[in-house]
């Protein structure tokens, strides 16, 4: 996951600046040897098959207590590049929210089947609100020192930056209070596989997910059709690791 600044907000100072910044989701895959894309998975019985065919198991894995959970490279190392979520990459995101409650309740069923906890994985499934989350927002706000003049004060610079940073609390606490008005209502978002697993304080779900772009059917006219085909596909990767007792995220990676 990376930050792009996408707009600014002067404070009453003048000189402090407020960024905004944009999380993108920039697919990067290696691969040994030659590139083959994924099938396309299009039609109602393509995307049957496949949500068919979505894993949920128990793993002989525990989560590593991390830095930064909210970027686990321990998630990234485990499930990115993997098979199991590669074979869902054809996967296009038209009518994506139908798609996520076709594949959300293929996991469920499949737990229920395998005796696997299926009422704890419904609710962190339900608790993902359709991948959003604060780990999807479009956009969180972070503080920079502006470009200050040679000689200017070093009280000035703290005090802008103590401004600054206030500025920068008070925004985080709408947005904790209004979430849903900074989401990314252009990401495509649907679950693929699902693993019960351990960390520090228990049990948790592995929810794997799939992931790209929505287009409006405007913007996609504009693609040359071989080019509109790759674009929907969700090729990206995000997985969040939920307290199967709370719902809590306790991790998450995102592919960038």
């Amino acid at each position: 996951m990376r930050s792009i600044v996408l707009g600014e907000i002067a404070l009453l100072t003048g000189s402090v600046t407020l960024l905004l910044a944009l999380v993108a989701f920039v697919p990067v895959r290696l691969f040994a040897g030659k590139y083959e894309p994924p099938k396309p998975i299009v039609t109602p019985v393509e995307l049957a098959a496949a949500a068919a065919e979505v894993p949920v198991i128990r793993l002989d894995f525990t989560l590593p207590e991390e830095k930064d959970p909210m970027e686990s490279d321990a998630l990234s190392k485990r499930f990115f590049n993997q098979p199991e979520e590669m074979r869902y990459g054809g996967v296009i995101s038209t009518d994506w929210r139908k798609k996520w409650d076709l594949f959300a309740k293929a996991l469920v069923n499949k737990a229920t089947a395998n005796k696997r906890d299926p009422n704890s994985l419904e609710k962190c499934l339900r608790t993902l609100n359709h991948g959003r989350t604060m780990q999807t927002l479009g956009g969180y706000p972070m503080y920079c020192d502006p470009i200050y003049p040679p000689g200017t004060p070093e009280e000035k610079i703290k005090e802008d930056r103590k401004t600054g940073e206030k500025q920068v609390a008070k925004q985080w606490e709408e947005i904790r209070a209004h979430p849903e008005r900074y989401y990314n209502e252009s990401l495509a978002i649907i679950p693929v596989g699902a693993y019960l697993a351990k960390y520090a304080k228990g049990d948790c779900w592995i929810i794997v997910c799939k992931t790209g772009d929505s287009f409006n059917e405007k913007d996609l006219a504009k693609l040359p059709p071989e080019t509109a085909q790759a674009a929907l596909c969700m090729a990206h990767i995000m997985v969040w690791a939920m307290d199967t007792k709370t719902s809590a995220v306790v991790a998450y990676a995102g592919c960038d």
